[in-house]
């Protein structure tokens, strides 16, 4: 907890550039110790009769309606922080808001200091030692494991480690994803394979799965995964080889339940037993508190029971509308209801539009501009996960409003048919720089002040200078066409799966974990998310270290080809190895190590990638990132 120095934070106005406000307080100890600032925001009331400028500067204004409010920037002592979860990055003001209090968690990362050099943090040295000078190689408590090694696993050097304990580095799991478990066995006189854990009851909220565990070859001679029920075992070695994941699939889930026990094999030593509980992370609250739309196929099959499509659920939560009320955004279908149908990328369920070419166009309306400011002006990021049909002869809107469009590009467009074309209300066009046709593609576009930012498949495709380019924007908000004066048109051909809309611009580290999570959940990716974590870890795949010879003359035959990984690093110094399949392996805060494997591409970056050539589905390209 940090107790001194001084908070700086930043509120910035959604839809209104340049309307911000700054704010400090002190950092003390309070509440009994409970939290380490308290942020009194200052506001004024809007009566009627008076204008926002009437008020003081320095003052939000509340008036009947309400407005947003993005925590655009925090800072502690100047080092950039972390808002944690369950708190939201946007907040809602109105009159009726008046002395509401929120709670928001915040981390930072900051070099801990090591006055004498050893390699053991100042504050570890004072707790268990009383002093520094600690030396790094000694072991005080007689179990085989150095004073730096103690530290490294985060476990008491003046106790000895012999009896097996459980360590759980997975606090929550993203929704639908598949992860990496990340147990950690501490003991110091067992080796990784003697070290076995079983599951004693059948796991709650998420499957647990061997990767190539299978006990017998399939139809196609290849040993696939192994999904573990109540009884079975996996060792330490399986976990450390990242042979154990998680996988979660059920999105009315709230929770993740693990019963399990350790054993070393030693018959003197108990087995040792817990119960852990992850929470299931959502890519934006679902209390309508950060993102305007949430649109998500496989939710939505999970409560249709027709696979007819009359109207599409925003998860994103309720918001406030015009007249005083709240409800969430949800999109109804302009001319025939549009269909669920099983042809995701792993044949999940997603949305199809306009798939027979029938003479009524499918598409989905929003709440009008008269009943609420759906997309207001200024900033916006959009995540979308869709599939157009084959090539078309005019552009096709995927998602857009009367401030911006994200659509397919036409014949017409500058010769760039079916490349992504993201426009902006006064500012201009950006394109990407490949076609998407007939293939799953993961799209994420951002407007970021004066910058327009285009991504497929987590890599740079457009941007940031936009071209003069005159468009003809939308009257109203509208998914998978455009509404003018003139009527609907631009019409989408082909599937979504999954699309998410914020009214500001996400931080890289924000969309970092959305894309993360929908390479996951519609793609299969597997994540290794370290992002959270402190201490130094290493993280492999089933495949790292492998020739490429042994791999396609052992590995491929057994098992066929590795899965596609996301390595994220954290704040230690970390070891990050991915396998012979394209991966993303981005680096954490520290001096970290990573590598590739394979035939693939390998791209390096100091901060952040640039694709210097078109890629067209997300196992392409092998991108190592480090910070």
């Amino acid at each position: 907890l940090v107790t001194s120095g001084q908070l700086d934070w930043t509120i910035r106005l959604e839809g209104n550039d340049g309307v911000s406000y700054r704010l400090t307080t002190p950092l003390e100890l309070n509440t009994n110790g409970g939290f380490s600032y308290r942020l009194k925001v200052p506001h004024e009331a809007l009566v009627a009769g008076l204008a926002g400028t009437d008020l003081s500067p320095t003052a939000i204004p509340q008036g009947n309606q309400e407005t947003r409010y993005s925590r655009s920037e925090v800072r502690v002592n100047g080092d950039l922080a972390k808002i944690l979860p369950p708190a939201s990055t946007a907040f809602n003001v109105s009159s009726d808001r008046r002395a509401t209090a929120y709670r928001v968690d915040l981390e930072i990362a900051v070099p801990m200091p090591d006055s004498d050099g050893t390699g053991l943090p100042d504050w570890w040295q004072q707790k268990f030692f009383g002093r520094l000078g600690t030396d790094p190689n000694a072991d005080p408590d007689g179990d085989g494991w150095s004073n730096l090694r103690e530290y490294q696993a985060g476990t008491d050097p003046t106790q000895a480690n012999t009896t097996p304990v459980i360590a759980w580095d997975l606090d929550s799991v993203d929704e639908g994803t598949t992860e990496l478990l990340t147990l950690r066995a501490v003991d110091s006189d067992t080796t990784p394979d003697q070290l076995i854990y079983t599951l004693t009851r059948e796991p709650q909220g998420a499957e647990i799965r061997q990767l190539f565990g299978a006990t017998r070859p399939g139809l196609d001679g290849k040993r696939g995964d192994r999904p573990l029920h109540a009884g079975d075992t996996f060792t330490q070695a399986q976990v450390d080889e990242g042979r154990v994941v998680i996988v979660q699939e059920d999105p009315t889930a709230e929770q993740v339940v693990l019963d399990l026990s350790l054993s070393d094999g030693n018959h003197t030593h108990v087995p040792f037993q817990t119960n852990f509980i992850a929470t299931i992370h959502t890519p934006t609250p679902t209390d309508g508190s950060d993102a305007a739309l949430w649109l998500d196929a496989r939710a939505e099959a999970a409560q249709s029971a027709t696979g007819s499509l009359p109207r599409w659920t925003d998860r994103s939560g309720p918001k406030p509308f015009l007249d005083g009320t709240t409800a969430a955004f949800d999109a109804t279908a302009e001319g025939s209801p549009l269909s669920i149908v099983n042809r995701g990328p792993l044949g999940q369920p997603v949305v199809g539009f306009n798939l027979d070419n029938t003479a009524s166009t499918q598409s989905l309306s929003l709440p009008p501009p008269d009943r609420a400011s759906v997309f207001p002006s200024g900033d916006v990021t959009v995540f979308a996960v869709f599939r157009p049909a084959a090539a078309t002869t005019s552009r096709q809107q995927l998602v857009n409003g009367a401030n911006f469009q994200v659509a397919l590009a036409g014949p017409t467009d500058r010769g760039r048919v079916n490349q992504v074309r993201f426009a902006a209300e006064g500012l201009g066009v950006v394109y990407g720089n490949h076609r998407i046709q007939d293939q799953w593609t993961l799209l994420t576009a951002q407007r970021d002040q004066d910058e327009l930012h285009l991504e497929v498949n987590d890599g740079w495709v457009g941007g940031p200078r936009p071209i003069n380019e005159a468009t003809v924007l939308g009257s109203a908000p509208m998914v998978g066409s455009k509404k003018t004066q003139g009527g609907i048109s631009e019409p989408f051909h082909g599937q979504v799966a999954e699309l998410l809309v914020f009214n500001r611009s996400l931080t890289g580290v924000e969309r970092q974990r959305i894309n993360a999570a929908l390479l996951s959940k519609w793609f299969g990716w597997v994540v290794i998310d370290g992002s959270d974590e402190e201490r130094d870890v290493i993280r492999r795949v089933p495949s790292s270290g492998l020739s490429s010879q042994e791999y396609q003359t052992h590995f491929i035959p057994q098992y066929g080809p590795d899965r596609h990984y996301i390595l994220i690093g954290g704040g230690g110094r970390d070891v990050l190895r991915g396998g012979e399949s394209d991966d993303i392996i981005v680096g954490g805060r520290q001096a970290d190590v990573i590598s590739g494997a394979g035939d693939g591409i390998a791209l390096f970056s100091i901060t952040r990638i640039f694709m210097p050539t078109p890629i067209s589905s997300p196992t392409l390209i092998r991108r190592v990132t480090t910070t």
